[in-house]
């Protein structure tokens, strides 16, 4: 209450602390309005929370999302997550404002690696609390953080898909799955072009696919089988739904392959309980032994790969002690190296021979490639063989080094 009235003469700016009462609480009110902003964020409170397991083990993780007629998204690669760990398990996260509740996201490297694929939709953010990625493994949780995180499944080329147990191969087959809102009246058209069209799911429309399962964001999943006795694969399909194409044009088959709205997301690995081992004998005595396994340019592991272990009581083609390594589930058709852990050769700018552990460059220097020592093989008017061995002349065919170039000799 304000008692205190200035008498006659006595100056006002002594009391003017006692009356701007309305003008203090509107500035308290200004000051709890710029906390709650900076606490939020000037682009809207949080909404959803991404986590994302890295399961190619990128170096970088970004996450770049976005949503129809909304402002303010990233560029491209988006914004950088950051590593946390939840239920004791390692994700990356971000959060994402409000206004984006309704879009989608996409998980990269920044250098040309991203989940979903180039040029498909993003994953849906629908508008969730919390979204988990576990390779390709969709789920969604509201509230607490600690109520999720134990997402398990999916690996970084496909394996099972959205949480369904119905997307599911068999070695052999001739399947593809097509995940959509529609809920009838789905079709298949698939053939293969040549001199005459060979229709492996009659004459258009097609077969109706058969409903195996549902995505985590609520739709269908159908899949189609052939049943004929071809074994070629078919080379191209069409989806429709109700007599309407989901895409407008002819779609490349993959067998296995799942088309989301009609365009293809990933390849679904046929399931077997059979274990599946690389092998390697080390007849050059490294001192270890690698396995680095990939599916076009996503690789398991890093460079070098998985260690191998050496196991003394595999005999195999008169040779006792392989090393070996099991290969894991979704990387039981790809490709392998096996190598030493060791760094290669540069390039340094020149043409390199490669011939065994040896590699020449242009201007006549060898390097060993497990030591990487260069030696010099040139002299002036003398000659080498390939290997690296001194000669007079050349007395036999062969690719010889002369005043520091390759020459071929036919005799």
């Amino acid at each position: 209450m304000i008692n205190h009235v200035p008498t006659e003469g006595q100056p006002i700016k002594k009391y003017k602390q006692f009356f701007p009462i309305e003008t203090k609480m509107k500035k308290i009110n200004v000051f709890f309005l710029l906390l709650i902003m900076l606490v939020c964020g000037v682009s809207g409170i949080k909404a959803t929370t991404v986590y994302y397991d890295n399961a190619n083990s990128w170096s970088n993780v970004y996450c770049y999302y976005y949503a129809d007629g909304v402002t303010g998204n990233p560029s491209w690669p988006g914004t950088a997550m950051t590593q946390t760990t939840v239920n004791g398990k390692t994700w990356y996260k971000l959060d994402i404002p409000d206004n984006f509740k309704a879009g989608k996201f996409i998980v990269n490297d920044g250098n040309g690696n991203q989940y979903p694929g180039a040029n498909q939709p993003g994953v849906d953010l629908n508008g969730k609390d919390n979204v988990w990625l576990t390779g390709t493994t969709v789920s969604y949780t509201d509230g607490s953080a600690s109520d999720g995180g134990n997402t398990d499944g999916g690996n970084s080329d496909g394996g099972s898909t959205s949480g369904s147990t119905g997307v599911t191969v068999v070695e052999g087959e001739i399947s593809c799955f097509l995940e959509t809102s529609q809920s009838d009246n789905v079709y298949a058209y698939v053939w293969k072009s040549g001199s005459t069209v060979t229709e492996y799911a009659g004459a258009w429309p097609g077969s109706a696919m058969t409903l195996v399962g549902k995505a985590d964001n609520g739709n269908n999943i159908y899949k189609w089988t052939y049943t004929g006795t071809s074994t070629d694969i078919p080379s191209n399909v069409i989806f429709t739904h109700g007599g309407v194409k989901f895409v407008d044009k002819d779609i490349d088959f993959t067998n296995h392959g799942y088309y989301v709205d009609g365009v293809y997301s990933t390849t679904i690995e046929p399931e077997t309980t059979t274990p599946v081992y690389v092998y390697f004998y080390n007849s050059s005595n490294w001192d270890n032994v690698y396995c680095y396994l990939y599916k076009g340019t996503t690789g398991y592991e890093e460079w070098p790969g998985v260690k191998m272990t050496l196991d003394n009581s595999i005999t195999y083609d008169g040779k006792t002690g392989w090393y070996t390594v099991e290969v894991p589930a979704g990387y039981k058709s790809a490709s392998y190296v096996v190598n030493n852990g060791k760094s290669g050769v540069s390039m340094e700018g020149k043409t390199i021979c490669q011939m065994g552990s040896t590699s020449y460059f242009e201007d006549g220097t060898t390097t060993n490639i497990n030591t990487v020592t260069p030696t010099t093989v040139t002299a002036e008017g003398t000659w080498y063989t390939i290997a690296g061995t001194r000669v007079n002349r050349p007395v036999k065919s062969g690719v010889y080094v002369h005043n520091g170039k390759k020459v071929v000799i036919t005799k």
